[in-house]
């Protein structure tokens, strides 16, 4: 179930396959104001108990640069999500001129339905 207007955009998911998977995902963008955004996705194997994919970002804009902050949480299937993945990502995006840094929109775009780059 999803759910997006004016750059807002929430979503919750359930996932089930009889003794094969079974699944969970809540994520959401929150516009806090013109300047700020949150981001957030917390996905979790109800079988294993244990993480598939956690994100946490917050994203700032003014009217010549912009600041992208993720910091990630990933299981390893493969695993059986035994031991996670941590990792942080930073965008600086200069308008005009460049962009320095990981490219967190594409990221964000794949895993959080409803989410559309600011800048």
């Amino acid at each position: 179930m999803s759910y997006a207007d004016n750059g807002f955009a929430a979503n919750f998911g359930y996932y089930f396959s009889e003794d094969v998977l079974e699944q969970a995902l809540v994520s959401m963008v929150y516009p806090v104001n013109e300047r700020w955004t949150l981001i957030a996705k917390f996905h979790r194997s109800l079988q294993f108990e244990e993480t598939v994919e956690n994100l946490l970002g917050i994203n700032y804009e003014s009217c010549c640069w912009g600041l992208k902050i993720l910091a990630g949480q990933t299981g390893d299937e493969d695993d059986d999500f035994a031991e996670p993945d941590n990792s942080i990502y930073f965008e600086l995006t200069l308008k005009g001129l460049s962009q320095v840094g990981q490219d967190i929109d594409q990221q964000l775009t794949d895993a959080i339905p409803g989410y559309r780059p600011g800048f």
